[in-house]
């Protein structure tokens, strides 16, 4: 699990000699993530098969290799870190809303 600015994140490293990360691999990490209510991400040093991309499509999985793994995590943590931010704005909005209301 990895941490930063109260985003969390499951990363799942899978080093392989021969094979491509198949979707079951994907389908693990999912279960996983979804178990502990995180964002999964699989780092490999090969490739994805066709229908391991479709699944981590479908189940929310972030699929990269080892030299992109910190490009990948400061995008997902910086995305994240803005929806907090926004949704913050939108409660301090609503509440000046609610004062307005209260102070007229």
């Amino acid at each position: 699990m990895v941490s930063k600015e109260d985003v969390e994140v499951l990363v799942t490293c899978k080093f392989r000699l021969l094979k491509n990360i198949r979707f079951n691999d994907v389908e693990r990490t999912a279960a996983v993530s979804s178990f502990y209510n995180v964002q999964g991400i699989i780092v490999t040093n090969l490739y994805y098969s066709k229908k391991a991309i479709e699944v981590a499509k479908e189940l929310g999985v972030m699929l990269t290799n080892k030299f992109d793994i910190k490009h990948k995590l400061k995008f997902y943590v910086e995305k994240e870190v803005e929806k907090k931010e926004l949704g913050i704005l939108e409660n301090i909005e609503k509440d000046e809303k609610i004062y307005l209301y209260i102070y007229e």
